[in-house]
């Protein structure tokens, strides 16, 4: 990384902190968490590392299937995940994968009515009680919802000031 990946007319820039992520198959370390196939972001190294996208359109929604590195646990780490526009913070969100184990898979989402083009993918906090876990994770399937396109502007002018006109016309009568 980085990289930039397209799909349905969406193009996102992937970059990280730290060591960052590469795309790897599933099964590179002889992991395949519950739900994963094909290739997935993977960590370049056991050290904490921030998942960085920017897209090069607005969202309303995100979504994706993440497994932080944990093996036979009885409880999950919290993920994190930050949306903003431009510099200015949207809001954020957190997920604890629901079935704790080894590799466990859990959705980390966010969604607003205000639209947002970049997100922060962060390990927040460790399992509470497990002893044998790493703070990196693996991530698959993002899925994103486009925000509607903003009405033209110059349209937005023009209906305007027709509107304004028929209103001074209708005062004067």
């Amino acid at each position: 990384m980085p990289l930039d990946q397209a799909a349905g007319g969406i193009t996102a820039h992937l970059s990280a902190t730290g060591d960052g992520y590469s795309i790897q198959p599933v099964w590179t370390v002889e992991i395949a968490p519950a739900g994963f196939s094909g290739l997935c972001l993977y960590p370049s190294s056991v050290f904490a590392a921030d998942l960085l996208i920017a897209f090069d359109r607005w969202l309303t929604d995100i979504s994706m299937l993440y497994a932080p590195q944990e093996l036979g646990c009885d409880d999950s780490a919290t993920m994190k995940i930050t949306a903003s526009h431009g510099a200015d913070e949207i809001g954020s969100n957190t997920a604890i994968a629901p079935a704790p184990g080894t590799w466990p898979t859990g959705t980390l989402s966010f969604g607003s009515a205000q639209p947002f083009d970049n997100v922060v993918v962060h390990y927040q906090t460790k399992p509470p009680t497990c002893q044998d876990w790493g703070p990196i994770f693996v991530v698959d399937d993002v899925v994103v919802t486009p925000a509607p396109e903003p009405a033209n502007a110059a349209t937005s002018a023009i209906a305007c000031a027709a509107l304004a006109s028929l209103a001074t016309r209708a005062a004067a009568r």
